[in-house]
């Protein structure tokens, strides 16, 4: 115990440092140059670690996003074949200015007005314009996949529609690959 209490002593006993007159262990306030220094540096070693990582999990957000909306508006369309027993058309398609995505339900004879924009920017989709018509029953014969990125680059994303059934699917990476 009395270690203890000698090192408590020689820590909080004021001392001090040559030339400059400051006393250790005094109430001066501030950091030291060094001190600065040593926080900005690891600062920047974890902005260095951590912004691709975030930026990544942006993009894949994005990409979420706009591929929940486009088998949304799918499932939609074939809901409302099926409650209306009525012809339903989806189209998806991309403005060739600014590439904003946007979908419309529209009945057989009537061509898609507006639709609802998906709010995602830089959006790339292949084929830039799918529809997609359901029978008053709900199935479908326009199978097929769309294929969904970003103007960035990265990861890939699509939507799948099989069977006649006009089952949607979403799948990512190698699992887009048309066979």
């Amino acid at each position: 115990m009395k270690v203890f209490m000698d090192l408590k002593k020689k820590f909080t006993s004021k001392q001090t440092l040559g030339d400059r007159g400051a006393s250790v262990g005094s109430n001066e306030q501030g950091f030291t140059l060094l001190e600065v220094l040593v926080v900005v540096f690891m600062v920047g070693i974890l902005a260095a670690i951590g912004g691709p990582s975030w930026l990544s999990m942006l993009n894949n957000t994005r990409l979420n996003k706009a591929q929940d909306a486009i088998a949304v508006a799918i499932g939609d369309a074939q809901r409302q074949a099926r409650q209306s027993k009525s012809s339903r058309k989806v189209t998806i398609q991309q403005a060739s200015s600014g590439g904003i995505v946007q979908w419309a339900i529209h009945t057989e004879p009537t061509p898609p007005t507006e639709g609802q924009k998906i709010e995602q920017d830089g959006l790339i989709i292949d084929p830039s314009s799918w529809t997609i018509t359901f029978d008053p029953k709900g199935y479908t014969d326009d199978t097929g996949t769309m294929l969904i990125s970003l103007q960035t680059g990265g990861a890939q994303k699509c939507v799948i529609v099989k069977t006649l059934l006009g089952t949607v699917r979403k799948a990512q990476g190698d699992a887009c690959i048309l066979p």
